[in-house]
């Protein structure tokens, strides 16, 4: 068990492994052309945005192109009449590499199996003794999947009993998600989607509306966020970053309740550096502190090599 709080911050590159793209993979196969959102069959169920059509999925590509953007956020910032087709391009492109079995592949850098098996793996009515949260910047629900199968098929419970139980843990997508993670793939709620690829055009756009991007939050939704975020570093002694880029828009959404946990106490803060600029590691020490502990190394590296986990776990 996790005795000291600890808090993981995801970010993009932790997701590579499972075959999700890179924000610059992303671009580029948008820009070729190669992503292709599924055909919507007419019906009002089906095609809530009449307008998306494939010649507009184009023009969005050669736009995108051209803009010399460094991300889909930024080019939808400034262009906000693309706003629905580069929401309804992201869900394509990042809901189709939502496949189970890739999860379950031999993978050399599979961080989550290690994080999971090594230190975390408890009874379902146990998980919530884990001082642990997660604040995941992707849109893929990856964590939650692997969690809630892990859990399932040890202690053999149902999916749902499972995901119950996996929520203990604090888990939190300040920019949305693909959709609110349905398990078993059976629930009515709006919004919610099943750990797979999009069957159709109307899964597609439901995981579309539940991406937030960092500007164009609502008010409703960004107190929501600060509220969950708050919660979440409360009382933190250690903040153990993976696969993260250290972006502007992002660590100003959680510099300021790092800083407040700083101020308490001392705050061990551990990341990795993965092919990051010198430029991109200035600007996270800036934010973090000279005294955050930066690696060149992967996810999986990171945790087995540099976080003190048998510290922060004395019990695993």
């Amino acid at each position: 068990m996790f005795k000291k709080k600890t808090v993981f911050v995801i970010g993009a590159g932790a997701s590579v492994p499972y075959g999700f793209p890179t924000g610059e993979e992303l671009i580029r196969r948008i820009v070729a052309n190669e992503v292709t959102p599924p055909e919507p069959d007419g019906s009002d169920r089906q095609d809530p945005r009449p307008h998306l059509r494939r010649h507009a999925y184009a023009e969005f590509a050669k736009s995108l192109r051209e803009s010399a953007a460094p991300s889909i956020d930024d080019f939808l910032k400034d262009r906000p009449d693309y706003l629905d087709c580069g929401k309804i391009l992201l869900a394509t492109a990042l809901a189709q590499a939502e496949i189970h079995d890739r999860l379950y592949a031999t993978i050399e850098e599979h961080w989550l199996r290690y994080l999971w098996s090594s230190w975390i793996k408890a009874r379902p009515d146990q998980l919530a003794n884990h001082n642990l949260a997660f604040i995941i910047f992707n849109y893929d629900r990856c964590l939650e999947h692997y969690f809630t199968q892990a859990v399932s098929r040890s202690y053999n419970i149902h999916e749902n009993n499972a995901w119950a139980a996996v929520l203990q843990l604090s888990i939190v997508h300040p920019h949305g998600s693909l959709g609110v993670y349905d398990p078993a793939g059976r629930a009515a709620t709006k919004q919610s989607r099943p750990f797979a690829p999009p069957a159709n055009f109307f899964d597609v756009s439901m995981a579309a509306e539940s991406i937030k991007l960092f500007w164009e939050q609502e008010e409703d939704h960004a107190r929501s966020v600060s509220f969950s975020l708050a919660r979440a570093f409360a009382g933190a002694e250690c903040v153990v970053f993976l696969g993260f880029g250290y972006l502007k828009s992002n660590m100003e959404i959680i510099a300021h309740f790092i800083k407040e946990e700083q101020a308490r106490r001392d705050l061990a803060i551990y990341g990795t550096a993965y092919r990051l600029s010198r430029n991109d590691r200035s600007r996270a020490i800036r934010y973090l502190g000279r005294s955050a502990t930066l690696a060149d190394v992967t996810a999986l590296e990171l945790l087995r090599n540099t976080v003190p986990l048998d510290e922060l776990a004395p019990e695993a």
